[in-house]
């Protein structure tokens, strides 16, 4: 989910702007403060602390982003993440962990889940998109972004598995090898249809 409680949308329609989805900084009061009787002293004193602690925790979080994440620093790793782009004969698995930990190393990118997976989806190569899409049984852009993730996560993680990504140089065959890492996709998104089959009907079973 982009944050809490937004409803997730298919992956396309992020694409196109809208009015939806934004977080009004209006709220409606479920009681009145006339009612309350919060004059005790132990209340004073706990809302006191509170402030202090919610005071000097801000403190503490702007020194430490202060310190290891400076503007400059923040605003390169921002820019690598939404440039990412597959390296030459790089593996998906390893382009798809090289991204991640971009994004782990980053970790106040703010950047929703939607964002993620169309920076990274764009930034492979045309035969890994087909390969991802072949994993979502169609364009990855018609899954919510959450699934459209674990999609990635998954068949990147089979290819890897099953050893069908090299990185050694292709020389011939290359049609061939694509063929078989989108019918290795394929595969795989059957098995997880058929897991989830199995698992429904193991569960409703008497």
């Amino acid at each position: 989910m982009d944050h809490v409680g937004a409803v997730e949308r298919p992956m396309m329609e992020y694409s196109f702007p809208t009015a939806d989805g934004t977080i009004s900084s209006i709220a409606c009061l479920l009681f009145k403060p006339t009612t309350l009787r919060l004059n005790h002293p132990s209340f004073k004193s706990f809302g006191q602390v509170c402030n202090s602690l919610y005071h000097y925790m801000g403190l503490i979080t702007q020194k430490f982003l202060a310190k290891y994440f400076p503007p400059a620093k923040t605003a390169k790793m921002l820019n690598d993440i939404t440039s990412f782009v597959q390296l030459d004969r790089e593996p998906l698995y390893d382009a798809w962990e090289r991204f991640k930990g971009m994004l782990r190393r980053c970790p106040h990118h703010e950047l929703p889940v939607w964002r993620q997976v169309q920076t990274f989806y764009n930034g492979v190569t045309l035969a890994n998109r087909a390969t991802i899409d072949a994993a979502a049984g169609g364009t990855i852009m018609k899954k919510l972004p959450s699934e459209a993730f674990n999609i990635i996560d998954e068949i990147a993680t089979s290819l890897y598995s099953y050893g069908l990504e090299r990185t050694n140089k292709r020389i011939a065959g290359v049609h061939s090898i694509d063929a078989m890492t989108t019918l290795s996709a394929q595969m795989a998104a059957l098995t997880h249809k058929v897991d989830n089959l199995g698992a429904v009907i193991w569960n409703g079973a008497p």
